[in-house]
């Protein structure tokens, strides 16, 4: 009896040491496979499996120890995690698919950090002895859902001088189910590639070197993953991912998509270039590219990265998946369009999505042009700008007063002051503007100004460009005070006039095909800014007048600041 009361106590104390580890356990299934699960905050409180789904959920505030780790642990190195790797590996220089369905129920986090949450990752295996780094790597900003994918083409984590990263914005993740496909040959050579489908649109497109030398099982994550930010975000929240429809093959005989460059082509060799720059014949460097190498370049022997004459039994595409990419995307990173295309993105963006010059009713001097009621009448407005000679180039504002309420609207021939130029040419442009804007006499001598602006842009579309249906909103508040004849006070807070929708549309080759280009306008950031003015009379003829000004977010571009005063004297001769 005290033999089998023995046994029991045995066999429990093994079962125990069996789900100890909430760290990290190698033999997880789900989905008819095995997996290493691992979380930060509990495989069992953060791994839940729902059928055929799995929820994993970013525990912040918690830290499980890995009491098996033979290296630095998770938690010292400021990492939380909820991530299972399957057990499935291929090897390189292999047509692989990976696919996944993806859904991220909550939009929370810390959008000034870009993205900073891994989301699914392809691998080469680590043991824990020898490092390495994802060759494919997906992340996203948890607040703005906007993706980014980072290809490592250097082991760096090993060999920090060795870094060659490609690092490029993918566009936003939607609500509710996303459905993601990625194909690629994970070659040290130039026959690798990589591309990634959401929802059925392609929305990378890469071929080249994808992966750094090594002999190790290529094996892929899911689940979310932070690395070492955590020092740096705030009153972090948890997050949760919901994945299913998991799998990955390799694929025997995987269609190859031509992604010859046929542009390089013709810049390889000189003749082809002359040829091209003296008579393009209004084709793009690609098309007469491909027209040439499958006319004669073949025949002649002529050689390219990719090329052979299999690419020739196609057409070249002329509808493709879109692009789908910001303004802060193509001026940081616009070698990947046309210098033109680049150029006027940059122009339209330092007036409309800038606010270079911007329109705004601050600027404007307004009258009761016809008297209805003691207060209610119509309203008309001038622009406070002239140029030299007197002539006044803004539009005239016409609007209503009900007593302390009015409502103005003005229209220019721009959209939001930019006039098209050059390969920017949408045609025959038209903003309006809208304000509603309230007037109240406080207590004593305080005046309190009041408007909120609506601009809507619009106008038909170019040879190269359509631009179209521009939305924009700001504020504008300003509060007068008069102490005295000699004392006023100003004090004024703004938001500018923002572009909250709208998308200009382009079409561009890249790789030999012609793609649709949608830059998306919306700005990264909200402007605002808050000012102090006083002025002190002297007498009618000379005054003193100092100004305070604060402007976060300037241009609204993300952390930058602008401070600024001044003290003035003036005097009227």
């Amino acid at each position: 009896m005290k033999f089998i009361q023995f046994i029991g106590v045995v066999a429990f104390c093994t079962s125990t040491s069996v789900i100890a580890n909430e760290a990290w356990n190698s033999n997880w299934t789900w989905g008819g496979q095995q997996w290493d699960a691992t979380s930060t905050g509990g495989i069992s409180r953060t791994l839940l499996r729902q059928g055929d789904s799995i929820e994993t959920i970013l525990r912040i505030n918690d830290c499980v120890r890995n009491p098996d780790s033979t290296f630095v642990d998770d938690c010292d190195r400021y990492i939380r995690r909820a991530q299972a790797r399957s057990h499935q590996k291929f090897e390189k220089n292999r047509n692989l698919r990976y696919q996944f369905s993806v859904r991220k129920p909550l939009a929370h986090g810390d959008p000034n950090q870009g993205g900073y949450i891994n989301f699914f990752e392809v691998k080469p295996w680590s043991d824990g002895i020898t490092h390495t780094v994802p060759t494919v790597a997906l992340y996203i900003n948890p607040k703005t859902n906007e993706m980014n994918l980072i290809q490592s083409l250097g082991n760096h984590g090993a060999n920090p001088a060795s870094q060659n990263d490609i690092y490029t914005s993918l566009g936003r993740m939607g609500q509710g189910w996303n459905n993601f496909k990625i194909e690629t040959n994970q070659s040290t050579g130039a026959d690798g590639y990589l591309r990634i489908y959401q929802n059925g649109q392609l929305i990378y497109n890469y071929q080249g070197k994808t992966t750094y030398p090594h002999n190790r099982p290529i094996k892929y994550w899911i689940g979310p993953y932070i690395c070492c930010k955590l020092n740096e975000l705030t009153n972090e929240p948890d997050h949760i991912f919901v994945y299913k429809n998991v799998q990955a093959e390799s694929v025997v005989n995987a269609v190859v998509e031509p992604e010859s460059n046929f542009s390089t082509y013709v810049d390889k060799y000189g003749d082809l270039l002359a040829a091209y720059n003296a008579n393009p014949g209004g084709q793009s460097k690609a098309t007469w590219g491909k027209r040439h190498y499958c006319d004669y370049g073949h025949g002649e022997g002529r050689t390219s990265s990719g090329l052979t004459s299999l690419v020739c039994a196609t057409t070249l595409t002329t509808t493709s998946p879109t692009i789908k990419v910001s303004v802060k995307d193509v001026l940081g990173r616009g070698n990947r369009f046309s210098a033109e295309i680049t150029q006027g993105v940059g122009a339209f963006s330092k007036i409309a999505v800038f606010n270079g010059g911007i329109f705004s009713f601050k600027d404007y001097e307004t009258f009761r042009a016809i008297k209805v009621r003691e207060n209610q009448g119509l309203m008309l407005g001038f622009s406070k700008h002239r140029d030299k000679d007197g002539v006044l180039r803004d539009p005239v504002g016409i609007g209503w007063l009900f007593d302390d309420v009015a409502l103005m609207v003005a229209q220019d021939n721009s959209m939001f002051g930019y006039r098209a130029e050059g390969v920017f040419d949408f045609k025959d442009p038209t903003t309006t503007y809208v304000d509603a804007g309230y007037r109240k006499k406080l207590a004593g001598n305080m005046m309190l100004y009041t408007d909120l602006m609506y601009a809507f842009g619009r106008s038909q579309p170019g040879e190269l460009t359509t631009l179209s249906h521009l939305h924009a909103l700001g504020m504008e508040t300003r509060l007068d005070v008069q102490t005295g004849l000699r004392h006023r006070f100003q004090f004024r807070f703004d938001l500018p006039l923002r572009i909250e929708h709208g998308v200009s549309r382009f079409y561009v080759e890249q790789g030999g095909r012609v793609h649709p280009l949608e830059i998306d306008l919306e700005p990264a950031a909200r402007q605002s800014s808050l000012s102090l003015n006083h002025t002190y009379h002297f007498s009618r003829k000379s005054q003193l007048l100092s100004d305070i000004h604060y402007t976060h977010n300037p241009d609204h571009r993300r952390g930058a600041d602008d401070y600024s005063a001044s003290l003035r004297y003036q005097y009227r001769f």
